[in-house]
């Protein structure tokens, strides 16, 4: 088991061709006036704790502070971490899972969901246990004493089914005395089948205090539908109430999908592209990695403008069986509210490209590696190979306002054609102010040199 989960280690950590990380692909990050928003970079100590705000020198303007258990009244959920993706900030400190801040029209917004502590789905002693060591916290959510029953209800509906409470909140970027802060919005219950411990929400904040929810792998409007929906909308509560509301459903556009939208891989897929997820003044752009497949919506509106797929080729069939490993590589936000995309190329994609995770799990679970050298060495020698098949890199365009989706006849000025400049990735990229991309290898290490000298600064 322990060397099982070492080969697993170095697949996940190593790209063998160049010591890049496999998961290299760097979140979107969003225009903000002259600046650019994304996340904290892995290797930073602010990482899981902020997003930074750059210019295009990589000088720091500002540090946006992530949601915590501070800002809004988060409670445990009955069950266990079952989410892990690369978008989701796990705060071990507090035991809540948050979503990276997002931003529009003046402020930014972030939701966050209380889970539970327990590896395996909690018993009611447990339960108690804990919300007995998080007195202080269980007044706030109910602003006064918790007896037992209350206690249960904060965990399970009087039929007794589970459910996970998703807390929204709101930083206006305004300046105060005590600096920037969260406000408290209100939150929303999801309800959970016997089968799940925790249901995935990422948000979409939108004009006319309105948001377009992306569900991981409940249709929120109503579950038990066949033309099932990730996405809905909800509006901010009025009148004094914390509790928000779904106020419509929102059609998912991907006519070839409609009758396989009860398979769970096929419907999880739009929760899938959060990491994906692209937010420009008037628009958001969400784009699967491993499909192609992309969902633009109207900010103004809160609606859907367009879905379809940057691959012409890939069918139903391609994307049920489990779509392609690392069909895109890097989807980020240029200036103008165009959205560039880098991944493979597509006929490549569909008829030679091996799939070399899948391969090297199955080969891995039958034991067919003697040591985690072997499995290394025979990683990278696969995927030297799927290298030299292709080392071409393909360029789209996204133009949000009609949906309409074009590939590039030649790359953007910094741009390759290939996936690799010498060892360099070229794949990975962040883009300019001018129109232009730079290589994320030629800036990584700057970035979070600086980001260190920023956090030691302010921490003095």
């Amino acid at each position: 088991m322990i060397f099982s989960r070492a080969i697993t280690l170095l697949l996940l950590i190593f790209s063998p061709i160049s010591g890049e990380l496999l998961f290299a692909q760097y979140h979107p990050g969003q225009w903000i006036g002259e600046f650019y928003s994304m996340p904290v970079p892995r290797k930073s100590l602010l990482r899981g704790r902020a997003s930074v705000l750059v210019d295009e020198h990589n000088n720091i303007q500002e540090i946006i502070e992530s949601l915590s258990e501070a800002n809004v009244p988060i409670e445990p959920t009955y069950g266990s971490h079952g989410l892990n993706t690369n978008h989701i900030i796990w705060n071990n400190l507090y035991n809540m899972m948050i979503v990276s801040p997002q931003w529009h029209d003046g402020a930014f917004y972030a939701v966050g969901c209380g889970v539970g502590i327990f590896s395996q789905p909690a018993t009611m002693e447990q339960d108690m246990e804990y919300i007995k060591s998080h007195e202080v916290l269980t007044s706030q959510i109910l602003d006064k004493s918790l007896s037992e029953e209350q206690t249960r209800s904060l965990f399970t509906r009087e039929n007794g089914t589970r459910y996970n409470r998703w807390f929204f909140a709101k930083q206006e970027v305004k300046d105060t005395d005590s600096g920037k802060e969260w406000r408290y919005l209100g939150y929303y219950d999801v309800d959970l089948p016997s089968n799940r411990t925790i249901s995935g929400l990422n948000i979409i904040p939108c004009d006319g205090d309105r948001f377009i929810v992306v569900s991981s792998a409940l249709d929120l409007f109503d579950r038990d539908r066949q033309d099932r929906s990730p996405f809905c909308r909800m509006s901010v509560p009025i009148d004094g109430k914390n509790e928000f509301r779904i106020t419509a459903s929102i059609d998912h556009g991907q006519d070839m999908l409609r009758q396989h939208m009860s398979n769970p891989k096929v419907f999880g897929l739009a929760y899938a592209a959060t990491e994906n997820l692209v937010l420009t003044d008037k628009y958001a752009t969400l784009v699967e990695l491993t499909t192609g497949l992309y969902w633009v919506f109207s900010r103004e509106k809160a609606s859907l403008v367009k879905s379809g797929n940057i691959f012409k080729k890939v069918t139903a069939e391609h994307i049920i069986s489990g779509g392609f490993s690392r069909a895109v590589f890097c989807v980020n936000p240029e200036k103008d509210g165009t959205v560039l995309i880098s991944a493979e190329d597509e006929d490549y994609l569909i008829s030679g490209k091996i799939d070399i995770t899948k391969e090297f799990m199955e080969l891995q679970r039958s034991g067919f590696f003697p040591s985690p050298e072997k499995a290394r060495e025979w990683y990278s020698e696969r995927q030297k190979e799927n290298h030299e098949r292709n080392p071409f890199l393909a360029w789209y365009r996204i133009y949000p306002e009609s949906g309409k989706v074009e590939k590039l006849a030649i790359p953007p000025e910094g741009g390759s054609e290939l996936k690799y400049i010498g060892d360099k990735p070229a794949k990975i990229w962040r883009p300019m102010p001018d129109g232009s991309v730079k290589l994320w290898n030629d800036i990584f290490s700057a970035l979070n040199e600086k980001m260190d000298e920023w956090t030691v600064s302010h921490n003095n």
